[in-house]
This record gives structure tokens, sequence and C-alpha cells, in this order.
């Protein structure tokens, strides 16, 4: 049987694995130890530990019945590519039985389709959500203002003028976003571990992901505070002087 490194290091630390024996269904020797490789997907670990037996030698060894996948990497028709090798193959040897054929690219996409599928969920959600806090804002300031009536218009009897009104009114829905935030980023600082397994390419702690995430953030708290910070510049001073 053959080893990759991370099994040799598990079971022989600091020591030599060539020559060593494991007992499955019987005694195997390890005759060699290759490199680390992903193997079950691209979410899968590159230091899980591995080995490789004889195909022959499967089923009296392990217990299970053989199969052979071949990924095929091949430019034009996958319908087309497939016929031809699956014609190839027939032609070697009849008797050989291919249970799975497939593209390189078509193996890559089914082995992140889970991944691919919680990501979706997990961005829909988050998109809710984050439509759900930005009407919430909107709400949360538009009734400020509406109690405020009577102070915004003594403010603006004494002078003050359409963007001071409005800078007020921003001030007041931007400060708790802008702590919502900054809360938001230190706990994602800890949780980003977690998800650490179904990102691909990505560091957990990118700091143009963080950027960007923050960007958006206040970018749509600008968004709620606007139009509520907008109808507080407009009332009308005598109007709300004389509101209760």
């Amino acid at each position: 049987m053959i080893v990759n490194r991370a099994f040799a290091e598990r079971f022989w630390p600091g020591g030599n694995a060539v020559g060593a024996e494991i007992r499955l269904r019987g005694w195997l020797t390890v005759v060699g130890v290759v490199d680390n490789v992903i193997s079950g997907g691209l979410m899968a670990r590159r230091d899980a530990p591995q080995f490789y037996l004889p195909f022959v030698d499967v089923p009296g060894l392990v217990g299970s019945t053989p199969s052979i996948a071949l990924v095929v990497r091949a430019a034009g028709d996958s319908a087309d590519v497939i016929a031809s090798v699956r014609g190839a193959i027939q032609a070697l040897d009849p008797e050989i039985a291919i249970s799975n054929l497939l593209r390189t690219d078509t193996a890559l996409a089914n082995s992140i389709d889970g991944p691919r599928f919680n990501m979706a969920l997990l961005i829909a959600f988050a998109a809710i959500a984050l439509v759900l806090a930005a009407v919430g804002l909107a709400a949360v300031i538009g009734y400020e203002v509406t109690e405020r009536t009577h102070e915004i218009g003594i403010r603006m009897a004494l002078g003050a003028r359409t963007e001071n009104v409005r800078r007020l009114a921003m001030k007041h829905g931007l400060s708790p976003a802008f702590v919502g935030v900054a809360a938001g980023v230190l706990f994602a600082l800890v949780a980003t571990q977690l998800a650490a397994r179904l990102l691909y390419g990505v560091q957990p702690r990118d700091p143009l992901t963080f950027l960007g995430v923050v960007m958006l953030l206040t970018l749509v708290a600008l968004g709620a505070s606007w139009l509520p910070a907008q109808r507080a510049s407009l009332v009308d001073p005598i109007t709300a002087l004389r509101a209760d």
C-alpha cells in the first residue's frame, strides 16, 4: 500500500513509514509515501490521512466492491467527449465497466453543489435580514422625527437651516447603525473560523471582504436614514410649532 504524508506523520511521527505494516483484513506493507492531495471535492482537507491500495485487492482488503470513475479534461460538447472516451475504452477492452464518466468541470461543479447551496441560503437570509434592518432603521428614525416635530420647529424658528435639521436626523439614525456595524465586525472576527470550511479561495478574515461588507452596511444605513431626514428638513416651522 501507499500512504500520504499526513498518514505517515500521524501514525509514524518522526520515523520512516516505508516498510511498516498495517492490518486491515490482512497485513499490508507500506511501500511508498506520496504528498498530500485534496480528495473528495474542493472543500476537503488537503492534510487528511489517506492510503492507496491496488484496485484488484480492494474487495478482499476493504470489503467493498470497487468501481472506476474516469474524469476527462477536454474541450467541446460533453456528450461527444464522453461518447468518444467510452468508445476508446471499449475498443481497448469490452469488459471494462466504467461506472462514472464525466468531464473535469462537471466533477468540480458536483463537488461544491452542497456548499454552494448552503451559501445561497446564507446569502438569501442575510439579504432578508439586511432589508428588514433597513426598513426598521427608517421606521425608527421616522418615528423619532414625528415625535420631535415641535423641537424641529423651534430650531428652525431660531434660525436652523434645513441642512442642520437634516444632519441632526441623520446623526440620530447613523449613530446606532455604526455601533451595530462595529459590534458585527468584532463578532465576525471571532466567528469566522466556524465558516472557514465553507470558503474556497478566500481567507476567513480577508480584509477586502470585511471592507466590502462594512461599506455595504454603511450605504444601507445612509439610505435608510436619508428619507426620514429629508422629511424632517422639509417641516414647516409654523406647523411644527403648533404640533403637540
